[in-house]
């Protein structure tokens, strides 16, 4: 009798056993069921946004000019050379600074001494020394472009014998690109407060921004003189000159 009841109890334990297995089995693909489509859904949620590329091209107000005034001399011996050299550039400085331009905007950019050879047309190798050519030039900075003209005429007949060019520059490049790049940025921002209109959105932020600018070049009057003196007030013209700038902006843009 007691062996009966043992047997008993015992398949009872069994069977809540089993049950007990079964429902463990079953809990887990329940859980999954209830996460993956909350995962699928976030993954795919939409971000609006609205990118657009904005111009804006800035004229140059602060042009500065530079201009290379050069004197060469020749002579017997070297330091007769250096010598006149140095007379005819020092009454070019003088001139150009009793016209107003600073010291600062004077610099010497070349000074040489080179030999002088006869040609020997019998016989390899250079040939005899006949004298030594100095060479002298002076770069000069000219704030105010509408000076240049009169400045090249008072180098010229003061000392200077050749002229290489003139040129045009910004005189603060970087305030002038920034100039550019606030309003290139304004033209984006107008695009893009269009096209969220139209499509009946509200613009937020801009989310990312690329700049590409193109400064000022350096503009060459191609200005050229040699020993002869230049008749008064020789014309120099500056012309227009700008700095252009390009963004490439994205703005947050929700319905509404």
């Amino acid at each position: 009798m007691r062996s009966r009841h043992v047997i008993h109890v015992a398949l009872l334990a069994a069977a809540a056993a089993v049950a007990t297995a079964a429902a463990l089995a079953a809990a887990p693909a329940v859980a999954a069921t209830r996460r993956t489509p909350a995962v699928t859904a976030s993954a795919s949620a939409p971000s609006g946004s609205i990118t657009v590329t904005g111009q804006a091209q800035v004229p140059v107000t602060d042009l500065q000019a530079t201009f290379d005034a050069g004197v060469e001399q020749q002579a017997s011996t070297a330091q007769a050379a250096l010598a006149a050299d140095d007379q005819a550039m020092r009454r070019v400085i003088a001139a150009l600074k009793a016209k107003g331009v600073p010291a600062q905007d004077l610099q010497t950019q070349n000074l040489s001494v080179n030999p002088q050879y006869q040609q020997n047309v019998n016989a390899s190798g250079p040939g005899k020394i006949v004298g030594f050519d100095a060479n002298d030039t002076l770069t000069v900075t000219v704030t105010n472009p509408a000076q240049v003209g009169a400045l090249i005429d008072t180098a010229l007949t003061t000392g200077a014998n050749t002229l290489d060019g003139v040129s045009f520059v910004a005189a603060h490049p970087a305030q002038m690109q920034r100039q550019a790049l606030t309003a290139a940025v304004a033209d984006a921002r107008s695009q893009a407060l269009a096209l969220a209109s139209a499509a009946g959105l509200t613009l937020g932020p801009a989310t990312t921004i690329n700049t590409q600018v193109q400064g000022v070049e350096p503009m060459y009057a191609g200005v050229m003189a040699a020993s002869a003196a230049p008749a008064p007030r020789t014309p120099v013209l500056s012309g227009a000159q700008y700095v252009s700038a390009q963004v490439t902006v994205t703005f947050s843009a929700q319905p509404g």
